[in-house]
């Protein structure tokens, strides 16, 4: 399953995780979402170089997502990767996802090499509340 294949507008995000009990070696972005064919699903980001964060809160209402891509072709990818190429850092790999909410007008932008996609539950019950 690929982040290109699946269709996120308007599905809600839960949950965001960082995961760094081993840093440098165990770098991930974690995030859960409810796709409105009735499913939840986790997206792990594996192997992250960077991620920025921009959230707004005080909206009383579900964060669905306006949109949500990869690229590998980004101005500012461009830049962290020549960044770890003067340090020695293995770039090979590495793309930029983005995602947009509509109800707070939020970004998140995770510089990761990897990813994997769980079907958690084909209800759309959260199977983690």
């Amino acid at each position: 399953m690929r982040i290109e294949d699946l269709n996120f507008h308007d599905s809600i995000l839960k949950e965001i995780t960082i995961d760094r009990n081993n840093p440098g070696y165990r770098d991930d972005v974690k995030l859960r979402i409810g796709l409105l064919d009735d499913c939840y699903i986790e997206v792990v980001f594996k192997d992250c170089f960077k991620a920025v964060i921009d959230l707004n809160f005080g909206v009383i209402a579900d964060e669905t997502i306006l949109d949500f891509y990869k690229s590998n072709e980004s101005e500012e990818l461009k830049l962290l990767k020549e960044k770890w190429l003067k340090i020695g850092g293995k770039v090979d790999g590495l793309s930029l996802y983005c995602i947009k909410t509509n109800s707070t007008n939020s970004k998140i932008k995770i510089f990761s090499k990897d990813y994997k996609i769980k079907v958690l539950s084909n209800v759309l019950q959260p199977p983690y509340d």
